[in-house]
C-alpha cells in the first residue's frame, strides 16, 4: 500500500487513542505545539530507519532486475550498477537453475572470501553482495550472460511517499514521542 504522510499521521493518532475526537465539543487553542507537524517529522524519521533496518514483510519488495545496469562480467563473477532509489537488497534468483543467492553484508567474512576465484560462492548457491552502488554476484559454477532473472530489494519511494505492507502498518504504534 501506499500512503501519503497526512493518511500516516491520521493511522498514528488513531492507533494512539488521539483520533477520533469527541464531536459535542469544540476546543481551540492557538499557543500549543502543532502535532500533526511534529508527529510528520516522528514518522518520516521512523520510517527510514524502517527502509534501512525494518523487517522485510513490513515493506513492499520491488522486482529491480530490469533497471540493473551491467557493468563487469566474467565467468563466475557479475558486476551490476544499482538504480538510484536502491536502499536495501532482499534476494536475488540468478535464474531458475540456480539455487537463490546468499546474501553478504560488504566486509564480512564471507564477502571478502568471493574475491578467491576457488571459494566463490557457497554450498553451490551464488553469493550477491552489494558494494555501494554496485551489486556483485559471485558463483563457484558459471553464471549466465544476462541478467538476474529476478532481484528484489527495498527502494526509497517518491518524496512524500511511504510504502509499506499491512503488517508494516502496524509498526507505527511503536513511535514515541
Amino acid at each position: 500500500m501506499i500512503y501519503t504522510l497526512q493518511q500516516l499521521i491520521d493511522e498514528w493518532k488513531l492507533r494512539r487513542g488521539l483520533e477520533p475526537v469527541r464531536s459535542d465539543a469544540a476546543f481551540h487553542r492557538f499557543d500549543a505545539l502543532d502535532i500533526d507537524t511534529y508527529v510528520g517529522r516522528l514518522i518520516d524519521k521512523w520510517y527510514h530507519s524502517l527502509l534501512d533496518s525494518g523487517p522485510d514483510g513490513a515493506l513492499i519488495h520491488h522486482d529491480i532486475a530490469g533497471r540493473l545496469e551491467p557493468v563487469g562480467h566474467s565467468t563466475t563473477k557479475a558486476v551490476y550498477r544499482l538504480p538510484s532509489d536502491f536502499r536495501r537488497l532482499i534476494s536475488v534468483d540468478v535464474s531458475v537453475v540456480m539455487p537463490r543467492a546468499v546474501i553478504a553484508e560488504a566486509g564480512s567474512a564471507l564477502a571478502r572470501s568471493q574475491e578467491c576465484l576457488f571459494a566463490r560462492g557457497t554450498g553451490g548457491a551464488p553469493v550477491a553482495v552489494c558494494h555501494g552502488d554496485f551489486l556483485h554476484v559471485y558463483s563457484h559454477t558459471p553464471l549466465p550472460d544476462s541478467p538476474p532473472d529476478r532481484v528484489l530489494a527495498i527502494i526509497t519511494p517518491a518524496k512524500g511517499l511511504y510504502e509499506l505492507s499491512d503488517e508494516g502498518l502496524d509498526y507505527i504504534a511503536d513511535i514515541h514521542y
